[in-house]
């Protein structure tokens, strides 16, 4: 968006509510980007049990998509929707240019978030690490705002416990 056409709203819950910024327009859709960074109990489980990974899905919304980069460097994938609740095995991924595409796209729906660019799209993944695409999301804080999410694309970034070997 163009510097003057640029909504900035902030939300302060410190001392009571306190909203500051530009204005929310009744009955007009807004595009609205939420980015949290905490510690959160809603999650995915990664579990190893020998060369077989699972993942539990434990955020209590149904996931899209799954591609997972272990410490080693190695790509796991889940094609398939995995429902809350539910667990799925991962199955070895080549680290090719069809992944790369299924990594971008995800990250294209966040781009503003993600600083992703002309890089490579394999290479935006860290070792350990895991994206998710998820049917609606899990985190959404409408910061005391009424809202109503006509649409919208849920992409979560997690990391695996480095100390366990869930992502060895």
């Amino acid at each position: 968006m163009s510097g003057s056409n640029r909504k900035r709203f902030d939300v302060e819950l410190e001392n009571g509510t306190l909203l500051a910024g530009d204005y929310l327009p009744s009955r007009r859709a807004t595009s609205q980007v939420l980015a949290v960074e905490r510690a959160e109990r809603a999650r995915l489980d990664v579990h190893a049990d020998g060369a077989t990974k699972t993942v539990d899905n434990n955020l209590g919304v149904a996931v899209r998509e799954l591609i997972l980069r272990d410490l080693d460097g190695n790509f796991l994938a889940w094609g398939g929707e995995i429902e809350p609740g539910a667990r799925a095995e991962l199955i070895a991924s080549k680290a090719d240019p069809a992944l790369g595409r299924r990594i971008e796209l995800m990250l294209r729906s966040t781009l503003p978030l993600s600083g992703f660019g002309a890089t490579d799209p394999l290479e935006v993944l860290p070792p350990g690490s895991y994206l998710a695409w998820l049917a609606n999301g899990p985190f959404r804080d409408d910061c005391g705002i009424e809202t109503t999410e006509l649409g919208g694309s849920h992409v979560v970034l997690g990391i695996l416990p480095i100390e366990s070997e869930e992502g060895r």
